[in-house]
């Protein structure tokens, strides 16, 4: 009789241990999705209020493109944390900020606030071919692109 008394304790404790072992890895599950969850839906937040436009791009020599972007959204853009892209038309390259040799570009502004436009200046380090076709893509910090194509006469 008491080994039965023992027994049974001993599966009740193993059990109350299996519950509690169970109830903990299923909160972990649960915080980590959560947590997921909660930064998918902050990026894409971030994302649904970014809108940029490039207005106007043109070579004003052979070696050096301005480039005007406009915020239209409702989301700071910090220009040293975005990316310009820039070659033929299906052949863009990235370049950099601000670095010290070309292709590098610059901006007017470091931060790109809603409802203002910004100059890019970006310099080349070959000459651009008359009658060709070459397309600027801007991609902002959190992923939001937008590009604009243009031809050199």
């Amino acid at each position: 009789m008491a080994g039965e008394i023992i027994s049974e304790s001993i599966l009740v404790i193993a059990s109350i241990t299996l519950v509690g072992v169970l109830v903990a890895g299923v909160y972990f599950s649960l915080t980590s999705i959560s947590s997921g969850m909660s930064s998918m839906s902050l990026s894409l937040s971030q994302k649904l209020t970014t809108d940029l436009k490039i207005v106007y791009a043109t070579n004003v020599s052979s070696t050096t493109v301005v480039i005007y972007i406009q915020n239209t959204g409702e989301t700071d853009i910090f220009m040293s944390s975005s990316t310009l892209y820039f070659g033929k038309v299906y052949q863009l390259q990235p370049t950099g900020y601000s670095t010290s040799s070309p292709p590098n570009w610059t901006s007017s502004v470091a931060v790109l606030s809603p409802g203002s436009t910004a100059k890019i200046t970006l310099t080349l380090p070959a000459p651009l071919q008359q009658y060709q076709y070459y397309e600027a893509m801007f991609v902002a910090q959190n992923g939001y692109e937008t590009d604009y194509v243009f031809e050199v006469m």
